[in-house]
């Protein structure tokens, strides 16, 4: 059956069974909007990558065991920026009561790490208390050991005494070490504060001019669960709300306004999931209504925006309904195939509806102009929306699950557009039953366009290749690079409160995960010596791992040694107890277990091994610093390393992880990994390059088989190429000399070019064909309508791409903009050129 005998069948079936069809296009689409009301939606980064990859395996893993995720960090402050810590400590405990004391506080939250007390209760545990011998540094036992001696009791007590008295600050601390043995445990300090710039003002953490306060809520979900998230950060804001009232009713000054600020992985997601949704719409809606604006002045009719819009919006419907049955939701990524599909779902109208009323005004009847139309135009925008999709399923080849993702939505919805476009427009047209006068589309300046063709074409021509090859020198310049910012918005309030704290304290709060793991503790301590010599002179706030806890095995076998032939001091419960009730400090029990903890490790010496800390009491404590596996009979060390500078800097954090991968690769520790959410889109750098070459290959050749599959002529084929491998060159040319490169964003870009510039080609070769002369003339001014026409829509829709606050859209719709403007100039000028020169001999007349 060829094109001629289909097209009368098809739209004679349309025609006979007009009735049907509407009420089966009317079922199926209120059923796929049903379905499209239940797509969830998420932001989730590890969406999409390559889970596959093992260092996104390690990243994955690190989210999923160890938590690295597991803390909302609370910023707060006075509006004003004011150094006050007396008002923002206060506010900062009411709103940790209101927190606590909410019934919902438990379904989110762990805890709350919001002073150092949080930090004590740990380290200061009978469990630890009878360690302190082997735990305290070589150089200062004999110093440990002489405070428990009567008189340097008597004195540290007498002092503490004082120090409650005139109110220093240090109540907390004194509660909790009145002999002052953190005093002696410098890695406990350091683990603590690090190099931050935090002072511990009545032991709550805030900045060294006092002026900002910081405190830890602790998660039970991860960030990546978009429903816990939404819910934990509301239960967050309305306490802020409760806090604001309390809080004016306890200050003297009612005027007084304090600030609350949230950052890490549960805010920033939480406000990425809300812009990304608002700029998901806000581009779809803006691009819906230009592209219909513009529509409509083409078309020189209002109520041709009927047979723009009713395919497009039957398309889309179909699209999300469809994704929600195969994918069940949308990731950052496929969250703006709807944008997408307005800019190039619309071509499909453009061609088929133009092309119609072109025929129309030949011969008046309503049934042969569609059978024309489908006949011709029909089969060429088949071509051309197949190719399209084509492009987009390369993707699915991808080894990154978004891009995989995007691939099968924007494949989806090309394919269900142009469905709904073939069927819908002879559908509706169908129902009509007065003679319609069409006006002939406008021109968009196509006959300027022509005439230059005709007067000059190898001037043309040879001027186009200069253009192109001045364009390939830039794109071959082109480099890979995907930055973390282009990942999220630039107008992320936590983001902002991340970079801000990062300044302000003079280290990033968000570390890079370090996994060491072996067999026996001996092992670990070498990995771990190793490790930490490599790392000296790197810029690092801190490194925080068990053994900011406990010393090496060599280092505890010194101080047994030294205390066995050492005289140990005698009765110190006693006198500890004697002296607090002389200075009228109330004796806990707390005291009790305090002091009779270190006098019975003394008694019992023994080292503290890793198998002590995983049989204790207090391990699911410290399990975010070491882990025991029973089936691999393994243990895996936890170390945090926070850099003095924030995420944005990759040189520095990239200096760091490639500094740790060699010491990995020169000790043979290929099970030791470093990961954080830097390595991982370092990471992606490279996995971009790569995917971006196959990508890019596997569209082409599957959009060469569709277009041979079309002409049926290799010579043919390879013509059709022209204007899309021209504006391709230009399109990559022009994003160098943007100051921009290629991104994971803007990498679909160039399949998605192949996708759409193919079908200018197409469209003017197949005019050129169809004509009994090889009228070049008739395919630039009636054919470069509407490729004017649908470049403009395409340009409007992924212009769209402009208000959205991620960079990454931003520079996928200046990609796309450059790409479909030279794929346009290529089609309408070069192209025909060309033609020109190739069909001499077939025809020299092109002013019909």
């Amino acid at each position: 059956m060829n094109k001629s005998e289909f097209s009368k069948k098809y739209i004679n079936f349309v025609f006979k069974h007009k009735k049907t069809l509407a009420f089966i296009v009317l079922f199926f689409t209120f059923f796929m909007l049903y379905l499209s009301s239940k797509i969830e939606y998420t932001t989730r980064i590890v969406d999409l990558l390559p889970s596959s990859n093992k260092k996104v395996k390690n990243y994955l893993y690190t989210i999923e065991n160890i938590g690295l995720t597991n803390s909302i960090v609370v910023a707060v402050s006075r509006k004003d920026g004011e150094s006050d810590p007396e008002n923002i400590e206060l506010y900062s405990e009411i709103f940790i009561d209101n927190l606590k004391s909410n019934p919902e506080f438990k379904t989110y939250f762990n805890g709350i790490d919001a002073n150092i007390e949080t930090k004590l209760n740990m380290v200061f545990t009978p469990f630890f208390l009878k360690n302190l011998w082997v735990i305290i540094p070589n150089n200062k036992l004999s110093n440990f050991i002489n405070i428990f001696k009567y008189q340097k009791m008597k004195e540290i007590i007498e002092k503490d005494k004082m120090l409650i008295q005139t109110g220093s600050g240090l109540e907390t601390f004194i509660k909790k070490d009145p002999l002052n043995i953190l005093s002696f445990l410098k890695s406990y300090s350091k683990e603590m504060t690090g190099k931050l710039k935090i002072s511990l003002v009545d032991g709550y953490y805030f900045s060294k001019d006092k002026s900002l306060q910081i405190f830890f809520v602790k998660t039970k979900g991860h960030a990546d669960n978009i429903k816990y998230t939404t819910g934990a950060m509301n239960l967050l804001f309305k306490t802020i709300k409760k806090t604001n009232k309390d809080f004016q009713d306890e200050v003297e000054n009612p005027s007084l306004k304090i600030s609350v600020n949230f950052t890490g992985p549960h805010a920033i997601t939480f406000y990425d999931k809300d812009v990304a949704q608002n700029d998901m719409f806000s581009s779809l809606y803006l691009s819906f209504i230009l592209v219909l604006l513009i529509f409509i002045l083409g078309f020189k009719n209002p109520f041709s925006i009927f047979y723009a819009a009713v395919p497009l919006i039957v398309g889309e419907v179909w699209t999300f309904g469809l994704t929600y049955l195969l994918i069940g939701k949308l990731n950052i990524l496929t969250s703006i195939v709807g944008a997408i599909l307005v800019g190039l779902g619309i071509d499909f109208s453009i061609h088929i509806y133009s092309r119609f009323l072109e025929e129309e005004l030949k011969n008046k009847d309503l049934r042969s102009s569609l059978v024309k139309t489908i006949e011709e135009t029909g089969f060429a925008t088949i071509a051309g929306g197949l190719t399209t999709a084509a492009a987009f399923s390369s993707m699915f080849f991808s080894n990154f699950k978004g891009l995989r993702e995007f691939g099968i939505v924007a494949s989806l919805g090309i394919v269900s557009t142009l469905f709904a476009c073939l069927l819908i427009i002879p559908l509706t047209l169908s129902f009509r039953k007065n003679v319609y006068k069409p006006k002939k589309i406008s021109g968009f300046g196509t006959k300027f366009f022509h005439k230059i063709v005709d007067e000059h074409p190898k001037k043309i021509v040879i001027l186009s290749i200069l253009f192109v090859i001045f364009f390939l020198i830039f794109a071959l310049r082109l480099e890979f690079a995907t930055s973390l910012r282009d990942l999220r918005s630039r107008t992320n309030p936590a983001l902002q409160t991340q970079t801000f704290l990062t300044k302000k304290l003079g280290g990033s709060l968000r570390p890079l995960i370090v996994v060491l793991k072996g067999k026996n503790q001996n092992e670990i301590e070498n990995q771990f010596e190793v490790l930490t010599k490599s790392l000296k002179n790197k810029k690092i706030s801190k490194i925080e791992s068990i053994f900011s806890f406990i010393p090496p095995l060599n280092e505890q076998m010194k101080n047994i040694e030294y205390l066995n032939n050492t005289e140990k001091p005698k009765n110190i419960s006693e006198n500890f107890l004697k002296l607090l009730d002389k200075e009228g400090f109330a004796i806990t029990d707390y005291h009790k277990k305090y002091i009779n903890s270190i006098e019975s490790g003394l008694d019992n010496l023994s080292p503290l091994t890793f198998n002590k800390l995983v049989n204790s009491k207090i391990y699911p404590l410290l399990k975010n610093y070491i882990r025991y596996s029973k089936e691999k009979k393994e243990y895996e060390i936890i170390v945090k390393i926070y850099p003095e500078l924030g995420l944005w800097h990759k040189k520095f954090t990239s200096d760091i992880v490639k500094t740790v991968e060699k010491v990995f690769k020169e000790t043979g520790n290929n099970q030791d990994f470093i990961t954080g959410i830097d390595v991982v889109i370092n990471e992606i750098r490279k996995l971009v390059k790569e995917n971006f070459v196959f990508s890019s290959l596997l569209s082409l050749f599957l959009v060469f088989l569709i277009v041979y599959l079309h002409f049926r002529n290799i010579y043919h084929s390879l013509l059709s190429f022209i204007p899309l491998l021209s504006g391709i060159i230009v399109m990559l040319g022009a994003l160098k000399l943007s100051g921009d490169n290629i991104s994971m964003y803007n990498f679909i870009a160039t399949p998605m070019i192949i996708g759409i510039g193919i079908d200018s080609g197409i469209h003017i070769l197949s005019r050129v064909l169809n004509s009994k002369d090889y009228n070049i003339a008739e395919a630039v001014i009636h054919t470069g309508k509407a490729i004017t026409f649908t470049s403009l829509t395409t340009i409007i829709g992924f212009g769209s791409l402009f208000i959205s606050h991620f960079e990454g859209f931003k520079s996928l719709g200046l990609s796309t903009i450059f790409g479909v403007t030279a794929c346009w100039i290529a089609s309408i000028i070069f192209f025909p050129a060309m033609l020109k020169l190739i069909f001499k001999g077939k025809n020299n007349d092109l002013h019909r």
